[in-house]
Formats: C-alpha cells, structure tokens, sequence
C-alpha cells in the first residue's frame, strides 16, 4: 500500500505538493517538478493548461462545455500523463464538433448539481460519466478528466497511480462502477484530511483532485529515484571501466 494513504497527516500529504519551505514558489512546485523530471514533451505545459485555464474557458460559456480541439488536448495529456494508448487519440477525433459539444453540455448540466445524499450524489456521477462515455475513445477515466475541469472536489480524475495506491480498489478495472467506489475513497480521505487540518485555509485546499495529484506525484517520486539511481549507476561503470583501461595501458 502506498505510505501517503496509509497517512491521515496534512503535511505528509501535502509535502508531496508543494514545498512549505521555498515562498518564491508555485504552490504546486513538488508535483510540476516531478511532471518536468518525467521529460516527456508538452507534458507540463497541457498540464498547466488544463489546471489553470481551461477551467475558467469553460466556465465562461453558457452553458458549460467543452469543444473538440480542448478534448484532443485533454487526451494527450491523460495519455502523457498516465498509460500511453495511441489508439484513443485517434478514436476522440474522430469524433464531431457537434456531438462533443452536446455531449458535454449534458454532461456537465448534470454535474452542477448537488446532493448531500450519498446514493443521490452517487447518481448524478454515475449520469454524467454515462454521458460523455457516448463519445468514441472516451471511457471513464477520460470522462472523469472532463468532469473534474468544473468540478474537482466532485469528480476526481481516475489516475492510474492514485487507484494503484488505494487497496480496495484492487484489482484495477476501468468501468463507471469502479469509478464510483474509486470516488468514495478519495473523498473520504478528503474529509479525513480537512478534519486534521488546524488552519481554516488548509481545508479549503483539500479536494478529492487535489488527494489525486499528491498520490501521482509520491508515485512519480519513485520513478524519479530509480532513475536517478540507474544514471548514477551507469555512470559509476563507465568510470571503472575507464579506471581499468588505464591501468592496463
């Protein structure tokens, strides 16, 4: 099991977000520097796309949606961002105009409402989900990224590295009834970590998408180390190898 959900700790949770001790920084600095260490190209740029200005984009039309060139470039960054499967790029563009309009349209109709009744909420994203998986190339976890641009705390993304790292969501299947189970546990640890926060500000900074990012960035800390690892490694042979050479001339 991953240690940060093992954790109820706030400053566990977010020292895999931001750095506390750097003022001069994006609050987000720990989780775009590990997106920057993957070096896959554009990778960071969509994400700070899609983070920080498509949500107002769609929230400055009436009503709400999103239009197809904004769906490619969500896919590859979801696609950049966790398993690599060219075949749905090509199958979200094929896709019209017309119906990715609609579709969202009536997605996100339904996902502006609200209800304190967990069955009922349950509904309503099991609705919206149903929607924009009418759309080709499009499944769950792609339209939980479309959802969450308005409303992160509600529809968190299905990463990948987040649903590895929760053990009653094994094993992994990428269907609406795993993304409502998937839904539930990350915003129990929302409420978990709003709880143990002191400060009133550091509540309204835990959402479930924000609970996703922190589990993908500890994931991305390992990558990283491992590469780091094996560079240094790679490095240490050559340089006895050269070692060697020389001694023998």
């Amino acid at each position: 099991m991953s240690k940060l959900w093992s954790s109820d700790d706030p400053s566990v949770w977010l020292a895999e977000y931001s750095s506390l001790d750097d003022k001069n920084s994006s609050l987000a600095s720990v989780y775009k520097s590990r997106i920057q260490q993957l070096n896959k190209s554009n990778l960071l740029e969509l994400n700070n796309w899609i983070n920080e200005e498509l949500p107002s984009i769609v929230k400055s039309r009436s009503p709400f949606h999103i239009l197809k060139n904004e769906l490619s470039q969500l896919m590859k960054w979801k696609l950049l961002h966790g398993q690599y499967r060219p075949r749905l790029q090509q199958l979200v563009e094929s896709n019209s105009e017309t119906t990715i309009i609609d579709c969202t349209k009536r997605a996100y109709t339904i996902a502006q409402q609200t209800s304190n009744n967990q069955e009922q909420y349950l509904s309503l994203v099991k609705s919206a989900i149903k929607i924009l998986c009418e759309l080709h190339g499009v499944g769950p976890a792609t339209a939980s990224a479309v959802l969450s641009i308005i409303e992160p705390n509600q529809f968190p993304f299905m990463d990948d590295e987040a649903m590895n790292s929760i053990p009653k969501l094994k094993p992994i299947k990428y269907t609406i009834e795993h993304y409502l189970l998937f839904v539930q546990e990350i915003r129990k640890k929302v409420q978990i970590l709003q709880k143990n926060s002191l400060d009133s500000d550091n509540k309204q900074f835990w959402t479930a998408n924000r609970c996703v990012q922190c589990l993908w960035s500890e994931k991305h800390s390992q990558t990283v180390s491992k590469k780091v690892k094996r560079t240094n490694s790679s490095d240490d042979e050559t340089t006895a190898r050269k070692k060697t050479r020389k001694s023998n001339i």
